[in-house]
């Protein structure tokens, strides 16, 4: 009942506050309360009856007739550029429901290089050093090909929203108080969420700083024993990041409906796979540089991965611009 309160306010919120709107206002919320517990005894849950209310009483210049404050409001000039609400709560539900694919995705980019960082402790590890680099190596790229996969499938189910997802609508009075219903609605969960990601990530130096006393004791001060702290800090950013970013969904969605941003136009048009896999390649490659410098101990020339990426990265933009061009001129 909260979300449809809220609603409800941010309706009557452009008008006076004048006593027709106030009766008005009244008589419409007893309404939607009629209509939702008819809804929720009817079998459907709580989102659902939340939906079809707003979806029935929703527009105030629809159900403004009927309370007789036809002459208190205007109605909005139509648009071909319109987002119907429907619509847009059919993408709410596709994100909430996808959300935490993207988070499985997020963490696993940060998982894959702990394998490799954690065998290299040669202390304790009977492997040789070509063994464990083919490990650590295979580890990483695993988990990297499957982040890829899952985004991928996420942004293939995504994609039937081509008007949300590239910002081709402008928002309705509507539209945008719905959005920011949702948004208030889902707000205590993002907060609790958020509260517990702070903590794992302000957390995450502690196992660094717990290897410290074990490297200082080890015979010739055996430094690679650091690494052991690495994995622990990337695993509780992992967890940070599983935690956090399924309860932001509802915020995500109300910004973009509520403020769409044209997509940039060099991507919008690329295929799922090609999109996940720009997505991804920065944060690879920095993985990548990280892993060289700290097994080969080569800070002073690992740098060089980077203007190599770039020339990469150029060479795979500008193919994709040859791909687009070609694919226009048919």
């Amino acid at each position: 009942m909260e979300i449809i309160n809220a609603y409800l306010e941010t309706m009557f919120a452009p008008y006076p506050n004048t006593a027709r709107l106030q009766a008005a206002k009244a008589e419409l919320k007893q309404m939607m309360e009629d209509a939702y517990v008819e809804a929720r005894a009817g079998g459907a849950t709580e989102n659902e009856a939340v939906g079809q209310v707003i979806t029935e009483f929703g527009n105030l210049d629809e159900v403004a007739g009927a309370l007789g404050i036809a002459t208190d409001v205007q109605a909005p000039v139509g648009s071909d550029r319109t987002l119907p609400l429907a619509e847009a709560m059919d993408f709410a539900q596709e994100r909430e429901r996808t959300q935490p694919v993207l988070a499985l995705a997020v963490s696993l980019f940060v998982l894959s290089p702990t394998v490799l960082i954690a065998l290299q402790a040669p202390s304790w590890n009977p492997l040789g050093d070509g063994v464990r680099v083919l490990v650590g190596l295979a580890f990483l790229l695993i988990l990297v090909a499957v982040g890829v996969a899952v985004l991928v499938k996420r942004d293939s189910d995504l994609s039937r929203f081509h008007q949300i997802n590239h910002g081709h609508f402008d928002p309705s009075p509507e539209l945008i108080r719905w959005a920011e219903a949702l948004r208030e609605q889902h707000r205590p969960r993002r907060t609790r969420a958020l509260v517990a990601a702070i903590c794992l990530w302000v957390c995450s130096v502690l196992p660094f700083l717990a290897a410290i006393p074990f490297d200082e004791a080890a015979p010739g001060g055996d430094s690679a024993i650091l690494l052991w702290g690495v994995p622990g800090t990337l695993i509780l950013v992992a967890l940070g990041l599983a935690i956090f970013l399924p309860a932001d969904w509802a915020s995500e969605v109300a910004d973009q409906l509520v403020k769409p941003e044209e997509e940039d136009e060099e991507w919008k048009d690329a295929p799922p796979l090609v999109r996940a896999v720009m997505a991804a390649y920065w944060p690879l490659v920095v993985t990548i540089y990280l892993a060289w410098s700290f097994l080969s101990d080569a800070w002073g020339s690992s740098w060089v991965i980077f203007p190599i990426a770039g020339v990469l990265f150029g060479a795979m933009s500008a193919f994709l611009g040859a791909w687009k061009a070609k694919d226009q001129q048919r």
